[in-house]
């Protein structure tokens, strides 16, 4: 609690704390310690090398790394995918969502991640196809993979479904038009 502010250690002996207002508490950013991740700082700024890393960012991956339990190195293995789909300069903020929404999906290890990251490499020519039927070139985003993954996965449709449909309300478009 006294890291999150809501309380202030006074005294350990006897034990002794001041409950702090908890609107004071809700700007604080935790305090790591400096020389825990100095090597996941200089990874992440060799990933991203094209622009500076803030202090806010490096706290925004302490607080993913600590409290989603997802390891430092597996974190650099999606920030190095985050760069290498959106570019060096992607923004942390896609980067702690990509994140996240793994470990909602069971990520955590550095294996969790390869697995990911293959299971949506597979998912690349399919992803192709579709936006293909669609009548776009444009390039695959994780989104796409995502979403195909989804409909594919959860909601049980084959590929050759998904394009029919896709072809169908593509070719009653033009009619429309």
């Amino acid at each position: 609690w006294q890291e999150q502010g809501v309380v202030q250690g006074v005294n350990s002996s006897p034990l002794e704390v001041r409950f702090m207002p908890l609107n004071a508490s809700l700007g604080n950013i935790k305090k790591y310690n400096i020389g825990k991740y100095t090597d996941f700082n200089i990874q992440v700024q060799e990933i991203l090398s094209k622009r500076m890393i803030t202090p806010t960012e490096f706290s925004e991956y302490y607080n993913v790394i600590e409290k989603l339990h997802i390891q430092p190195e597996a974190l650099l293995m999606i920030v190095k995918y985050c760069a290498d789909l959106k570019g060096e300069n992607v923004n942390y903020p896609y980067i702690i969502t990509v994140a996240k929404n793994w470990e909602k999906e069971g990520v955590h290890t550095c294996e969790d991640v390869e697995n990911k990251i293959t299971e949506l490499g597979v998912l690349d020519d399919k992803v192709s196809l579709v936006l293909g039927a669609l009548g776009t070139k444009r390039k695959v985003q994780l989104e796409d993979k995502e979403l195909l993954n989804k409909w594919i996965n959860s909601f049980g449709f084959e590929l050759n479904v998904i394009l029919f449909v896709v072809k169908c309300l593509k070719n009653k478009k033009r009619k429309l038009d």
